[in-house]
């Protein structure tokens, strides 16, 4: 059970004093959605992204936002995740960094009295391990996971396996995972005549988004060829970034043998 005691600026949590020991734990609060108040490990995710300095009263789901805070490339060697549950898990963090706080509680856990004990004890851990480590363990190993694992089919979004088919601009917004986003990123600052083209014909996107799926079928790739994680994500990143219009007209096979100089080069 965590006790609250609310005060004229601050929210003081406390866990079960025999599981957590006697500390108690104090939200700054200016305005906290009433919707918060409702599930204990929403305000734990407040306290943590208050600690980290990143808490603001624009937020509107705090689980989504803490987890897509320690959401990086540790996680799949941390958890051992595969590459793919890897990336499954990074598009429903995404996603739930977009949705509400009551779409992410919905999704994330149930109504029964013993997933109300669950939450307690979750939020406890939250409050007191200030690790990024742990609260990957807590919040993605755990809690995402399980849910991905019992309840993806209510989600009212779709299946996120859908999501790296290319979608029309009319119908909903093309997703882009750090890969896209990297790309977007480098061909604005390094390549701004590109970017702004791109940009102005509508297919910015689009193009980072077809150039990222090959950065994961190639990191796929080489993972399932026994390079480790970090290594294929590296060759992957490499491919990704290099932009160069005239290889862009090379055949398939001369990619080919420029993708094999790459890894041969990373042995």
């Amino acid at each position: 059970m965590i006790y609250k005691i609310r005060e004229p600026e601050i929210l003081i949590l406390k866990p079960d004093p025999i599981l957590y020991g006697g500390r108690s734990y104090e939200l700054k609060i200016n305005v906290i959605m009433e919707e918060f108040l409702n599930n204990p490990v929403q305000l734990a995710a407040i306290y943590r992204l208050q600690k980290k300095g990143l808490w603001h009263n624009g937020i509107k789901n705090p689980i989504g936002e803490l987890m897509l805070t320690i959401f990086n490339e540790n996680t799949p060697d941390e958890l051992n995740f595969s590459s793919s549950v890897r990336d499954d898990l990074e598009k429903m963090v995404y996603d739930l960094s977009l949705s509400s706080a009551n779409e992410t509680d919905n999704f994330l856990f149930t109504t029964t009295e013993v997933d109300k004990q669950s939450q307690e004890r979750i939020a406890s851990e939250l409050l007191l391990n200030e690790n990024d480590e742990q609260l990957r363990k807590i919040l993605i190993a755990e809690v995402l996971f399980d849910a991905m694992g019992t309840n993806l089919e209510n989600w009212p979004r779709g299946s996120i396996h859908e999501s790296n088919t290319y979608i029309t601009p009319e119908s909903e917004e093309i997703y882009l995972t750090k890969y896209g986003l990297m790309l977007k990123t480098h061909l604005e600052s390094e390549h701004p005549e590109m970017y702004k083209e791109l940009q102005e014909n509508g297919n910015l996107d689009q193009f980072c988004q077809e150039r990222q799926d090959r950065a994961i079928d190639l990191r796929e790739h080489l993972v399932d060829q026994g390079m480790n994680y970090s290594e294929a994500n590296e060759v992957a990143v490499s491919q990704l970034l290099e932009i160069a219009p005239e290889k862009e007209e090379l055949s398939r096979e001369e990619r080919f043998e420029i993708f094999l100089e790459t890894v041969r080069k990373k042995k």
